[in-house]
């Protein structure tokens, strides 16, 4: 079984990996290390963003509540 040949295409041109420099090899390994970064930042802003909804779902709910030891001056 023959393993398929790794290539990076830009514009447009598809180039094998493999035979590329070093330095274009690290250059691909950077891209690839920021595009993970990236998705890693893409999720924590997810998840943060998750969690300030609740947080303001809840104080929505206590606020509502008839017995909120502090209720706000609604503004108008």
């Amino acid at each position: 079984m023959s393993e398929e040949q790794q290539t990076i295409t830009i514009d447009g041109t598809e180039y094998p990996i493999d035979q590329l420099s070093d330095d274009h090899q690290n250059v691909i390994n950077h891209i690839q290390v920021a595009d993970q970064e990236i998705a890693r930042i893409q999720t924590m802003q997810a998840i943060l963003t998750t969690g300030r909804q609740a947080y303001i779902n809840q104080l929505g709910d206590e606020l509502k509540k008839p017995d909120a030891e502090f209720t706000p001056e609604v503004v108008k």
